[in-house]
């Protein structure tokens, strides 16, 4: 299992070119694995390897097949971070209320919710409204997550089993 971590150091050499590979693919998407190799200087071999884990465990999603330029043999199938593998939420705490945010992990904004409370709000009854909040946002934070994969690379359906088709 690789594990994507900020910290290098504390990586084994195929992690932290699992990182790399995820991190070339988080700012050059969409990307091809033949890209990748030629981008990050590790062998072919190494980078389909690597690509199918971070596949397998849900970090990156296939886009389908590049309408690249005319070109002979297989066509490259292009490559994207998987938005909805993760989410981050923020929580901010106002003179008169709160804002909650939620950000997939492109950090690309999902949801956002502002709320009132009233002065007396403490411990359980803060933690009651941020619970409703949540709930609420739930729904459409999964809806925006594949959406925005959608729109940022400009596809119209998805052909992989991993995908639902819109």
């Amino acid at each position: 299992m690789i594990r994507i971590q900020a910290d290098a150091a504390r990586q084994s050499g195929k992690d932290r070119n699992a990182t790399l590979l995820f991190d070339l693919v988080r700012r050059l998407a969409p990307i091809s694995r033949a890209e990748l190799a030629k981008t990050s200087g590790l062998s072919p071999a190494t980078v389909t390897v690597l690509v199918d884990e971070l596949l397998q465990g849900g970090w990156l999603v296939e886009l389908g097949v590049s309408a690249s330029e005319e070109r002979r043999g297989r066509r490259p199938v292009n490559l994207a971070i998987n938005a909805r593998r993760g989410a981050v939420a923020t929580l901010e705490i106002t003179g008169g209320g709160y804002i909650l945010s939620v950000y997939d992990i492109c950090l690309g904004k999902l949801a956002h919710h502002d709320g009132v409370m009233d002065e007396r709000a403490q411990g359980g009854h803060l933690v009651a409204l941020v619970q409703q909040a949540v709930g609420q946002l739930h729904g459409a934070v999964d809806a925006e997550a594949e959406a925005r994969c959608f729109r940022q690379y400009d596809l119209h359906s998805c052909h992989r089993p991993s995908c639902k088709s819109f």
